[in-house]
């Protein structure tokens, strides 16, 4: 047995040279979690916002558990500000609904987005404050008191 390094430095291109190692990695993980915890309600999250044909905004996600996870939400820079982010967050919360979820969790860096998660109800449960050149990351979870996403 040997590890191999087979990290490339820029991100894209690890993306498209470890295509295949990624993917094995990935769906060995998921094939063991849910052989540990079968969810027959796992299913992932991929929302997507178009400007003339081009994606322009995003959140992508998973629910499994019962639980939203909220891995991207992306929205280009010329369409911030108008509202978009918060739409997919509601779109997300409807499908979540839908999927019989407690509720959403995400993470975010402090030169991210912690103040829009703020208004919008996220609960910071967990911080990394001495993250270098970031200064925090933050865990955040949203739940209403009946349990569901709020």
């Amino acid at each position: 047995m040997r590890i191999d390094d087979l990290s490339v430095a820029d991100f894209e291109e690890n993306r498209r040279t470890n295509a295949s190692v990624i993917r094995s990695i990935n769906e060995g993980l998921t094939a063991y979690n849910l052989a540990a915890r079968p969810d027959p309600d796992a299913a992932p999250m991929t929302l997507c916002v178009s400007v003339d044909g081009e994606v322009r905004a995003g959140l992508l996600g998973r629910s499994a558990w019962r639980w939203l996870r909220i891995d991207t939400l992306w929205v280009d820079e010329m369409l911030r500000g108008r509202g978009i982010g918060r739409a997919l967050l509601d779109r997300a919360e409807s499908i979540a609904r839908e999927r019989r979820c407690l509720g959403m969790h995400l993470d975010t860096m402090g030169f991210q987005a912690p103040g829009f998660y703020d208004k919008l109800g996220f609960e910071r449960f967990g911080e990394i404050d001495d993250y270098p050149d970031v200064t925090s990351v933050y865990f955040l979870k949203r739940f209403d008191a009946d349990g569901a996403p709020s």
